[in-house]
């Protein structure tokens, strides 16, 4: 499985690279959406770490410190420059196809949903110590929230308030931290029982 989820990761920095030059290339859709958002400055600005994550990624026998390196790398800028990408991407196709908002919004927040599981699958879970988990999971939440502020469907009260809120951000953490709970070794009990208190 973690595998599976390093080749998915692989595929979702390739992606971010690819959107990222679609917006070094389009100065004009850059301004549009500097214009919604001045977070897309610091996107931009970080976006080169993506081609560096990549790399050391492909890289197979790289040694346990650079692997490391490349882990926190991941942990501090990936969720917000791939997954904040990715919002972005949805505000640029929502703009392209205005009649078509909902629909983009509902495909794109849906993908966005699950986008996270391979990053804890493939690098939250080589996390160790708990004090570095406490930050991952900290982090996490943090990024999340911020994410939510870079989504805007023009005309759609719907989704931005379920994007303004944090409704989604709370749903994206959740399935998040379930799969890196289990990476970690942590099992959930459903069965709860309710015991009368004399």
């Amino acid at each position: 499985m973690k595998e599976k989820a390093r080749y998915t990761l692989i595929a979702e920095l390739v992606l971010g690279i690819f959107f990222y030059l679609f917006l070094y290339l389009n100065p004009g859709l850059r301004h549009q959406l500097w214009l919604q958002h001045n977070e897309v400055f610091l996107l931009i600005f970080f976006s080169p770490l993506l081609v560096l994550m990549l790399l050391l990624e492909l890289w197979q026998k790289k040694p346990p410190k650079v692997d490391t390196f490349n882990r926190w790398l991941m942990i501090i800028f990936l969720p917000l420059l791939s997954l904040g990408g990715w919002i972005e991407l949805m505000n640029v196709v929502a703009k392209i196809w205005p009649r078509m908002g909902a629909i983009v919004a509902f495909i794109f927040l849906l993908i966005g949903l699950v986008w996270l599981i391979p990053f804890a699958i493939a690098v939250g879970a080589e996390v160790k110590w708990t004090v570095p988990r406490l930050i991952l999971v900290f982090w996490m939440m943090e990024n999340l929230m911020e994410i939510c502020t870079l989504g805007h469907i023009p005309g759609n009260k719907f989704f931005n308030t379920i994007l303004s809120t944090g409704l989604w951000a709370a749903f994206a953490y959740t399935i998040w931290a379930c799969f890196l709970a289990r990476r970690w070794g942590y099992n959930f009990d459903f069965n709860l029982k309710f015991k009368k208190i004399n």
